[in-house]
């Protein structure tokens, strides 16, 4: 059986998929990259494969170009380079198997946080969005949902709890604590994080902590939203008399 026997324009015109009047989603809204912290620095590990396969139903945005359109929009109405759906269009009519075969060669890359949701990056956003409505199409032919081989793929292992935690721990300087860590580029060890709490005196009380000590200092801060516990002042009173002045303050288990 042949399946490709008509246009793929053709065939969306007679029958737009449900999933086609979905949003096409931006890549940097689940991977900033551009604020004053990047999401990359809280990178644990960085999964990638080459000439992978990848179902397209997976597929939910793309790096710029036609994100925040739907998909049925990029195909129709593409606000960004017409020209190039057009032609991948054209392609994709001529030499349907292109996408099956692994003719792409890594020339079509994938992102995603999760190994789940996917997003093309970089390389091949015109492409998947055709890709996207040419499996649909083949799918609806055949009763067989294709995958497209060949591409490239990248999973981006993120510790979110430290990044949420250092955003929010952020968002109490006004209480009296700093908090910043030397870029990827700039270490020679493992992250670590310098906080200055100043919400005790003028003097601060400073340090370096390791991602699961951060965690537990920036947890205990939070939960108090910024203020000053009893326990704190006991424990900054029995340090200054008895100890470190200067040390770090919350709880260790």
């Amino acid at each position: 059986m042949n399946w490709k026997d008509e246009p793929l324009l053709s065939w969306v015109n007679r029958q737009v998929p449900p999933w086609a009047n979905n949003q096409i989603l931006h890549w940097n809204d689940v991977f900033p990259c551009g604020d004053d912290f990047d999401v990359r620095e809280f990178l644990i590990e960085e999964r990638r494969n080459s000439n992978s396969t990848l179902d397209m139903r997976n597929v939910v945005g793309q790096w710029d170009h036609y994100a925040g359109q739907t998909w049925a929009e990029a195909l129709f109405d593409p606000k960004w380079k017409p020209g190039k759906i057009r032609h991948c269009l054209d392609k994709a009519d001529e030499n349907p198997e292109y996408y099956f075969n692994g003719d792409v060669q890594d020339d079509i890359s994938f992102n995603s946080i999760d190994g789940i949701s996917w997003y093309s990056v970089n390389s091949g956003n015109h492409r998947t969005i055709i890709a996207k409505f040419l499996c649909e199409m083949y799918y609806e032919k055949t009763g067989h949902y294709p995958l497209v081989a060949g591409v490239s793929t990248t999973h981006y292992v993120i510790d979110w709890e430290l990044y949420n935690l250092f955003k929010q721990l952020r968002k109490l300087q006004d209480h009296g604590i700093h908090v910043s860590f030397p870029p990827r580029s700039m270490r020679r060890t493992e992250l670590f994080f310098s906080v200055g709490d100043y919400r005790f005196n003028r003097d601060g009380r400073c340090g370096q902590l390791k991602p699961n000590q951060f965690k537990a200092y920036a947890k205990w801060v939070i939960q108090n939203d910024g203020a000053l516990t009893r326990w704190d002042k006991f424990h900054h009173l029995k340090q200054v008399v008895f100890g470190d002045s200067r040390k770090l303050i919350y709880p260790k288990k």
